[in-house]
This record gives C-alpha cells, structure tokens and sequence, in this order.
C-alpha cells in the first residue's frame, strides 16, 4: 500500500511539474518589447515602415486620427521610415532600440511641408578664422557649408528641417581634432542660434565640448530631452541601443561642471568625461577616437536611407501594379514569433498530454495489480 501511495504522489509531482512547465512556456518564449510616439501634424496620413537590422520591413501602420502610432517587437534594434502624404515631406528616424519588456516613448516626430527650410549659427571656439563649417542631413547627405568670419561666426541656411551633423575638418598644421556634432534637428522657418563648437587640442584625455549622461532605466525619450535641456545642454548624438547620450557644455561651462550638475538629477544614472581612447597620429575624425562605439557615420546613415527608400518604393510600386503581396501588420514580427511560440507550445502540449496519459495509465495498472495482488 505504501509503495502505491509513494508512486502516486510521484505521479502527482511530474503532473504539477508538467503543467507549469505548460503554462510558463508561451511566456518564455515570447519576449519583445514596444515603440510608440506621435507624427505631427497628424492630417498628414502618415504610413511608418519599421525596417530590421536586416533591411526588411518588420511593421506597417498609419496614424490614429491624433498623430499616435505603436509596434511591439522583438528585442533589437530598428529603423523608422515615416512616408508621408500630400503636401508633408518623408522623414526617417535611426536606431531604435527595442528592450525586453520595456516600452520606448518616442519623442514626437514633426513632419514638415515641401519647400519650408532653416538655418543655423553659432561660433567657433577658439574664434578661428576662414574655416569650413560643414551641415550634413543624415538621410541623404545634402545640407551646405559656412565659412567662419574673423570672429569665427558661422550660418548655414536654407536648410531643410531634418536631423544634421555638423562636421569641421582641421589640416595638419592646425593643433585640434576634427569635429563632429551628429544631432542638430533643424525645424522649419526657425532659425536656430547659439550652436557654439568648442575644439578640442590634441593635447588633451578627453573631448573637452561634451560629456557622457547614462540615464536610469524606464526614462522615456522626452523626458531625457527634457531634463538636458534643462541644464541648457543639447543632444550631440546617442550611442544606439543604450541609455548613454552624449552632451554638449554650453560656452564658458566646463565638462567637468556639467559632469557634476548631471549628476544631481536622480533620473541620471551616471555622468562622465568623454575620454579619447588611444594616442592620434595624423588627422583622424573625431569619431574614431572615442572610448565608446558613436552612432554609425552618417555615409553609412546615407546608405541604409537609400536602402530603406528603395524598399518602401519597391513594396508601394507592386502594390501599384496591381500584384498581390502580403504585408506585415504593425506587430507583424511579433506574430509571426508568437506563431511559431504557438506551434511550439501545442508541440509541448500535445507532448505533455501523452506523457500525462501514459503516467495515469500506468498509476491505474499499477493500482489493479497490486489489488490482485
């Protein structure tokens, strides 16, 4: 009798292994996160392609009626193509970082209409004279230059509103490290002022115009602009995939002022110096010696744009024809993997039942055995 009752509460504990094992496993396996934002204005109809690491288009959307879009992804990071309508110009949007189980608050984006540009202009520090200040889109290269005055100052105009670099490139008789400021959004007729560069001597450990801002997790996108711009700092670029930004020091700051004024926000994780990783020898850009990987260059920027319009082109121009392509939805990747956790979860299922039903039955033979026993 011991034996029988031993062997069903065996029988018992695989049963109640089992069926948690049944219910946690479509949780495992669906991991991902979620994006959303709003396109303004939002009579603009906006259709936002999200493009994978891999070129293909991971989502499609249109707009609510009030601008706002989602997608939920799997973790890794995306592309945003923002194909607008009528009178608005396209946009895309780079680098996207989708986290397990976290939701990403992105900023809102505004469209702006055909023809409508903006300027820029600042100063250059040291105020050196008959230099080439050069503005950059990301999505496609264009933008225009500026030669600085006797005093350094500088202005770009007619700029379409778009994201910018702004680029200074030194020869080698001159002390200082070439130059890069890869975020500057440009709104339409705005002029945007005060956008001081400050050089750095190849002398010095680190760039002395930026710092390094580590956020706390689950600090949405507007937020963080909105607690750098209340230092009276700007977005100089972000290393993708991560909550690092890197940080202007406004003229007459010190990096290590804005180092310890960061630091007394407690939505900021941690704040530091941006080091120059290695000894330069020549006339290397700035990029190439940060301590940490900077978001791509912007040639490569220009060629995943090319790469994505020509995608988005591809699709439309086949629907046009009157082909029949299926399309992804706007959480088409996600349930596609949700398909296949699906097709897995009932493989497991189906598995657990047989094994459930082998243990009964072998419990009950069991059980008449002994009985005639």
């Amino acid at each position: 009798m011991n034996e029988i009752k031993s062997g069903c509460r065996c029988s018992y504990s695989l049963i109640v292994l089992l069926i948690f094992g049944l219910i946690f496993l479509p949780l495992a396996l669906a991991q991902g996160g979620e994006i959303k934002g709003k396109i303004l204005p939002s009579d603009s109809n906006a259709t936002i392609y999200v493009i994978s690491p891999t070129q293909e288009i991971a989502g499609i959307d249109t707009i609510s009626i009030n601008g706002e879009y989602s997608f939920r992804l799997p973790i890794g990071i995306y592309n945003l193509f923002i194909r607008a309508r009528g009178e608005y110009d396209n946009k895309t949007i780079f680098q996207i970082g989708v986290r397990e189980n976290e939701t990403i608050k992105l900023q809102d984006i505004t469209l702006s209409r055909f023809n409508e540009t903006g300027s820029i202009s600042g100063y250059v520090n040291p105020p050196i004279a008959d230099l080439k200040v050069e503005v950059k889109k990301f999505g496609g290269g264009e933008g225009g230059f500026s030669i600085t005055s006797d005093k350094g100052y500088y202005e770009v105009k007619d700029l379409e509103p778009d994201t910018y670099g702004i680029f200074v490139r030194f020869n080698s008789t001159q002390n200082f490290y070439d130059y890069k400021w890869s975020m500057i959004d440009i709104y339409a007729n705005s002029s945007l002022t005060g956008i001081n560069l400050t050089f750095t001597p190849k002398n010095s450990k680190y760039l002395i115009d930026r710092i390094i801002v580590e956020f706390q997790p689950a600090i949405s996108e507007s937020e963080k602009r909105e607690i750098i711009s209340s230092f009276d700092s700007r977005i100089m670029s972000h290393y993708s995939y991560s909550r690092h930004y890197v940080v202007n020091v406004p003229y007459g700051q010190t990096s290590q002022n804005r180092v310890d004024l960061f630091k007394t926000n407690p939505n900021v994780k941690d704040a530091y110096l941006d080091g120059i990783a290695h000894t330069i020898s020549g006339n290397e850009p700035v990029e190439e010696i940060q301590n940490n990987e900077d978001s791509a260059p912007i040639e490569e920027l220009q060629e995943k744009t090319k790469q994505i319009k020509e995608i988005v082109e591809k699709i439309e121009s086949t629907n046009n024809n009157g082909e029949n392509i299926k399309l992804p939805n706007k959480n088409s990747v996600s349930e596609k993997d949700l398909d296949n956790s699906k097709k897995i979860s009932t493989f497991y299922a189906i598995l657990i039942l047989v094994i459930l039903t082998i243990i009964f039955t072998i419990s009950y033979l069991m059980l008449k055995w002994k009985k005639r026993v």
